[in-house]
């Protein structure tokens, strides 16, 4: 998803964007702190990091703290307080992570499809070694 978000800056893509990213290591925010700084720029551009791991472990040393247009959370992400559907608008949700997270997203789009409310598409990346 990180390559998608750097694609759509480095394009200067216009169109809304709700990026949700949540991961257990602040040392990838820090990773990825430029680019979502860089991309914030980009005014439908929102960038909402989720951090879920636990501050004071060796890998998570302080808690990350957000700047420049995006915002860092603590704990997981609630899709139905994330994806707003305005009737009628197109709605593309991509998805990548660990399996069970995978299975709720696509049934979470299944579900807004099924409302017939707009068009929801759905895809996720998986990857098996």
């Amino acid at each position: 998803m990180i390559a998608i978000l750097s694609d759509l800056c480095k394009k200067k893509y216009g169109g809304k964007v709700d990026f949700v990213w949540s991961t257990r290591s602040s040392s990838e925010i820090e990773c990825f702190r430029p680019l979502f700084e860089q991309c914030a720029q980009f005014e439908k551009m929102n960038i909402q990091v989720f951090f879920t791991g636990k501050v004071g472990d060796a890998e998570n040393a302080v808690l990350p703290v957000a700047s420049k247009g995006f915002t860092i959370a603590t704990g997981r992400p609630s899709l139905p307080a994330l994806v707003k559907i305005d009737d009628g608008s197109d709605v593309g949700i991509l998805c990548c992570g660990p399996e069970a997270l995978m299975i709720a997203t696509e049934e979470y789009a299944v579900d807004l499809q099924r409302q017939g409310k707009s068009r929801v598409l759905f895809h996720r990346e998986t990857f098996e070694f």
